[in-house]
C-alpha cells in the first residue's frame, strides 16, 4: 500500500484574495500535512513503522517533517491528542487540522480536516476546532 492519501472533497473560503484548495482526487503523501498524519498515526504499529522507515520523506514546504525519528515523535503526539495539525507542510503559507475517521471496529479509514492560510490561523482555537472535528468524525463512524 503506498503511503498516500486521496483528497475526496473540497470547500473554499469565501473571504479575501487567498485561495487554498486541494482538487478532489488529489494524492499526497501521508507524512506531510495534518490529514495524512492523522491517518498514519492511527495505522497498526507494524504498518506505520514500515511506511515511515521505508520511504523517503520528501520535503514539500518549509514545515514538512523529513526525518523518520521526528515523524515518529509527531505521530505519537497525534495519537495522544487524538488530532493532527500542520503548518506549511504541504504548501507554504497554509495550515491544517485533522482527525482520524474510524470504522465501527476501530480501524482508521480516513481523516476529516480543515485548512486555511497561515495569516488566518488562530492557534488558541485549535483545540476547539479539533473537538468539533472529533464530534463530526464520531458521527461518521456511526454511519460506516
Amino acid at each position: 500500500m503506498p503511503a498516500l492519501a486521496r483528497q475526496i472533497g473540497e470547500s473554499e473560503a469565501a473571504k479575501g484574495p487567498i485561495k487554498h484548495a486541494m482538487e478532489p482526487g488529489s494524492v499526497f503523501p501521508l507524512h506531510a500535512g495534518a490529514s495524512g498524519k492523522a491517518i498514519l498515526a492511527f495505522l497498526p504499529d507494524a504498518e506505520r513503522a514500515r511506511l515511515v522507515r521505508a520511504r523517503l520523506l520528501r520535503r514539500f514546504a518549509p514545515g514538512t517533517i523529513t526525518e523518520a525519528q521526528a515523524l515518529e515523535a509527531e505521530l505519537a503526539r497525534i495519537r495522544r491528542a487524538g488530532w493532527a495539525w500542520s503548518k506549511e507542510e504541504l504548501a507554504p503559507g497554509a495550515w491544517a487540522l485533522a482527525v482520524p475517521i474510524h470504522d465501527a471496529p476501530g480501524t482508521c479509514v480516513g481523516s476529516l480536516g480543515v485548512a486555511g492560510p497561515v495569516f488566518r490561523l488562530r492557534r488558541e482555537r485549535l483545540r476547539d476546532w479539533a473537538r468539533l472535528l472529533e464530534q463530526a468524525s464520531a458521527r461518521l463512524t456511526k454511519l460506516i
